[in-house]
């Protein structure tokens, strides 16, 4: 396997990947983040979104700007050492940045070398502060304040959206949407039911330490397998993240059966006067007797 070392050059006090053989086993997990930009204002939210757990200490988490850089290692969060699926973790980066910078994050698995998360973003300029020219006065006309003029950066992050299916009872499958900010649009197909589409008010909705989750139930199904794909996931700003799928396998409903345990003997037990199996032993009754033919008498 073919896995990445952090380590730190140098020159400018940046850090850099090397690429080394690595027997460990990367872990099987999902990890999104959040990078928020600005001059002067920089921060990262990382989230497990499903998989396995990961130890805190196991992780490091660069982020670079230019030739700025800041790591950050940490053996517990809060006093846990486990990062868990479904928990949100803001490691304590410290780094300036400036408008037209490109800031780089990354995350790695150090035992693995595995790169979990990678973003870049680039520092757009700061707001326009708002500003009011002074009104100006005349004996013929009123004060007319000039007009104010603010800036806001636009919202383009899309959410990290994660589906899966679990069937618990026969003939039903549960669907499970979580996302890291609430959805103003939602919409998962099933693709063996042509006339099965969830949108957004077929799902119960909940706040997570994570973000929301959202929870549809399609009932009266046959047995068989079934796919579902977020096929819309929009939040408010129109950012899409959609595109993820799972498969669900759903059994069938079992007929109640009859309880065949004494067979081939339980019908012996109404048969005639009283004969049938008898700890082991035949009992016989008071025979068989057929009238002016011959008969069984006595078990004799």
């Amino acid at each position: 396997m073919v896995a990445l070392v952090v380590t730190v050059s140098a020159v400018g006090g940046t850090y850099v990947f090397d690429s080394v053989d690595s027997g460990s086993d990367a872990p099987t997990v999902d990890v999104a983040g959040e990078v928020t930009a600005e001059p002067d204002a920089f921060a990262v939210r990382l989230t497990n979104m499903g998989g396995a757990p990961l130890r805190y200490g196991d992780l490091s988490v660069v982020a670079e700007a230019g030739e700025r850089s800041d790591r950050v290692r940490t053996s517990s969060v809060d006093g846990d050492e486990t990062f868990a699926p479904s928990e949100s973790w803001r490691p304590s980066l410290s780094l300036d940045v400036t408008a037209g910078d490109t800031v780089r994050v990354y995350v790695v698995h150090e035992p693995s070398g595995e790169l979990l998360f990678e973003d870049e973003r680039r520092v757009a300029a700061a707001d326009t502060p708002t500003t009011t020219a002074p009104s100006t006065t005349t004996a013929d006309s009123p004060s007319t304040p000039a007009p104010t003029t603010t800036t806001t950066s636009p919202d383009t992050t899309p959410p990290a959206v994660l589906v899966s299916a679990d069937s618990a009872e026969p003939e039903q499958f549960t669907v499970s949407v979580t996302a890291t900010e609430e959805l103003a649009s939602l919409v998962v197909d099933v693709a063996e039911l042509d006339d099965v589409t969830l949108t957004l008010d077929d799902f119960a909705r909940q706040p997570t330490e994570a973000g929301y989750q959202y929870v549809a139930t399609v009932t009266g199904v046959d047995d068989g397998y079934y796919t579902v794909t977020v096929t819309d996931a929009t939040d408010a700003a129109g950012n899409d993240g959609s595109g993820d799928s799972d498969t669900v396998e759903v059994e069938e409903r079992e007929d109640d059966e009859e309880d065949d345990e004494d067979w081939p003997f339980w019908w012996w037990d109404d048969w005639g006067d009283g004969w049938g199996w008898d700890d082991g032993v035949w009992n016989w009754g008071d025979g068989w007797d057929w009238g002016g033919g011959w008969d069984w008498r006595d078990g004799e």
